[in-house]
């Protein structure tokens, strides 16, 4: 069973969610605006990040990635997407999100500028350690790179906890309807330049 747990367990190697007043209303701010699919999306992308970076030996802090994770598709929901690229939507959000909640400007940048980034290709470790972890889980759940370093009994803790719920064709109709509708965007580099559809259809998970 996946559960919230205090940093210090997560930090010392056990798999969870991290329990902050923080964390819990960013997963709160996430399952209200997000349709299931897309929530599920976020929490497993932490849960991918946060077991990547432990095999790796990347310390990162866990309650910033959380909110980086569960909030890095927010700018996809009716209530925030607009003419702006949906990354840039989803550091504003958590940005404002943060500093509203006494956060300093610069740990909040620190999660803006993660999600603002984890649209590229691969994100380096110089970039910050939880900008570049969030793209290692994003990647995981969509494209399943990385897929084959974590464990298959945590894979199917993780997919139990949050199902896929046809996933790769409703993220994949999100991201085009996205993509056509701000084509200046990565989104739609991503589609013209590196076949995004494919990639996600081929992600080694049964949906």
């Amino acid at each position: 069973m996946i559960d919230w747990l205090p940093l210090d367990d997560l930090s010392s190697g056990r798999l969870g969610l991290p329990d902050t007043p923080t964390t819990r209303a960013a997963d709160s701010l996430c399952r209200r605006q997000s349709e299931p699919f897309l929530a599920n999306h976020q929490l497993r992308s932490y849960l991918w990040a946060s077991v990547l970076g432990r095999t790796r030996d990347i310390q990162v802090d866990h309650e910033a990635l959380f909110v980086a994770a569960a909030l890095h598709d927010i700018g996809l929901t009716d209530l925030y997407r607009d003419v702006q690229c949906f990354e840039v939507i989803g550091g504003d959000v958590a940005d404002q999100f943060l500093r509203g909640r006494g956060w300093p400007p610069e740990r909040a940048h620190e999660v803006q500028r993660a999600i603002e980034l984890h649209i590229g290709q691969s994100v380096p470790i110089e970039l910050g350690a939880v900008a570049h972890v969030l793209d290692l889980g994003v990647s995981v759940d969509v494209s399943g790179s990385c897929l084959e370093e974590i464990p298959t009994g945590v894979q199917a803790d993780v997919l139990k906890a949050f199902p896929r719920l046809d996933f790769k064709r409703r993220m994949t109709a999100l991201l085009r309807e996205d993509a056509q509708q701000k084509p200046d965007c990565a989104t739609a580099l991503w589609f013209d330049q590196v076949d995004l559809a494919g990639r996600i259809a081929n992600a080694g998970f049964a949906d």
